[in-house]
C-alpha cells in the first residue's frame, strides 16, 4: 500500500442509509464503530462519508474519539455528521487509551475499531 492511499474495508455493512443513525438515547445498538482521530480531518471525513453511505438496516452508532486535534476535525464532524458521537480527550492520549475511552462509551453488541484513513466499500 502506498502512503496516502486509504485502505478499503473488505466486508459489507449493507445498503444505503435512508434514515440517520441512532441517537445516543436509543439503547438498541447492534454495532459500535469507534474511530480514534488526531489531526486527520480530510481522511476522517472521507471515512465517515463511506460509513454513512452504508447500512444493513441494523442500528449502528459511530463514535469518534478525538485526541485534541487542532485541524478543525471536531467542528467538521459537528457540521457534516451531527449524529456521530464525539468524545474529546483534551490531550493526545495515544491510540490505546483513546480506543479504551471509545469502548467504554460504546453501546453496541459488536464493536469495530476503524482507522480514520479507511474507506468502507459499497456492497456488491
Amino acid at each position: 500500500m502506498s502512503a496516502g492511499k486509504p485502505r478499503a474495508l473488505s466486508f459489507c455493512i449493507g445498503s444505503r442509509l435512508t434514515e440517520p443513525f441512532n441517537t445516543r438515547e436509543d439503547m438498541s445498538v447492534n454495532l459500535s464503530v469507534i474511530i480514534v482521530s488526531w489531526n486527520c480531518k480530510t481522511e476522517l471525513l472521507d471515512c465517515l462519508h463511506s460509513l454513512t453511505d452504508q447500512n444493513s438496516g441494523d442500528s449502528i452508532e459511530i463514535l469518534v474519539v478525538d485526541n485534541a486535534s487542532s485541524d478543525g476535525s471536531v467542528e467538521a464532524i459537528h457540521l457534516h455528521f451531527p449524529s456521530v458521537h464525539i468524545i474529546q480527550t483534551g490531550t493526545n492520549l495515544g491510540f490505546a487509551q483513546a480506543a479504551n475511552r471509545g469502548l467504554t462509551a460504546a453501546r453496541g453488541e459488536y464493536v469495530l475499531f476503524l482507522n480514520p484513513d479507511t474507506l468502507v466499500q459499497t456492497c456488491a
